[in-house]
């Protein structure tokens, strides 16, 4: 794994995570696919990729397990109420 991009560790398994989580999709009732459009930089004109039902984006280039199942999924856990009312 390259090294994470929160603590900067190489050490950690990669996770695969929901880009927008389940209860963000159930929340705002995003029903449908969603439409994945990228660019290679910012400001890059951005190119259709897919649509996906489930929108997951491994994890390996970026995130390790102990920051995605530790500090993020708190901050998930405590803005779901906020952002659910």
């Amino acid at each position: 794994m390259k090294p994470c991009v929160f603590c900067g560790s190489g050490d950690g398994m990669a996770t695969d995570e929901h880009v927008i989580p389940k209860w963000a999709r159930n929340t705002f009732k995003m029903r449908g696919p969603l439409r994945l459009n990228v660019g290679e930089e910012p400001g890059d004109e951005v190119r259709f990729v897919a649509g996906l039902t489930h929108l997951k984006h491994h994890t390996a280039a970026a995130i390790c397990s102990d920051c995605n199942n530790g500090y993020l999924s708190k901050i998930s856990i405590a803005v779901q109420p906020i952002l659910s009312r």
